[in-house]
């Protein structure tokens, strides 16, 4: 009987994305950003137009920059736990470019447990192209997304993919209720505790 497959986000879920845009921004750009000034429009957060953003961009999606990203606290146990019951699959909205940096990443991070990588942003020429989450998911056969950022997780419930909303970050705060497809975890050890995983993370006070 074939494993049900998971969705996995990267960026901000298994390593800590916005804290190394942060720091690169900081020391770049002699911005003060924190984390909890990201937004996803990069423009409003320096200020310039959309133009110049992709020009950052090219700099900031690296190897060298993307690669240092920092772990995020039990991400690899989490992974290596869960790839017991399901088929991992990672879903990012990572550029297709930083497809070997990001595998190498996953395999140092979880070894054997993430079965390929599905990369939403691609390049065609100078043309630029991303398809959705809620369009990968069902086509990979998703039964369920891991993801930090509310409109991902609302866009794949929507086409019937359980989601679980990943971390108690400024940019995934909201006073509306989330619908019943749609489960916050704080950390590794509550997405464990989701899908009934015997955790092997140990929590100290």
């Amino acid at each position: 009987m074939s494993k049900e497959v998971l969705a996995l986000d990267i960026d901000d879920v298994v390593v800590k994305h916005v804290e190394g845009f942060v720091k690169w921004s900081n020391d770049t750009y002699q911005t003060n950003l924190t984390s909890d000034d990201y937004t996803e429009a990069w423009h409003e957060i320096w200020d310039i137009d959309k133009g110049q953003v992709e020009d950052r961009k090219k700099l900031f999606f690296t190897d060298e920059i993307v690669g240092a990203f920092e772990v995020i606290e039990n991400a690899g146990e989490g992974i290596t736990a869960l790839s017991g019951m399901r088929k991992i699959v990672g879903v990012t909205s990572r550029r297709e470019s930083l497809q070997p940096i990001t595998e190498q990443a996953l395999e140092l991070i979880a070894p054997g447990a993430v079965d390929s990588v599905i990369f939403a942003t691609y390049f065609r020429g100078d043309e630029k192209f991303t398809r959705s989450k809620a369009e990968i998911c069902p086509q990979i056969g998703a039964t369920a997304l891991i993801d930090d950022h509310i409109k991902h997780c609302l866009a794949v419930s929507k086409v019937g993919v359980e989601a679980v909303l990943f971390g108690d970050y400024a940019w995934n705060r909201s006073e509306d209720e989330l619908p019943d497809s749609v489960v916050r975890a704080r950390d590794w050890s509550e997405v464990l505790s989701h899908f009934g995983v015997n955790s092997p993370i140990q929590n100290i006070d």
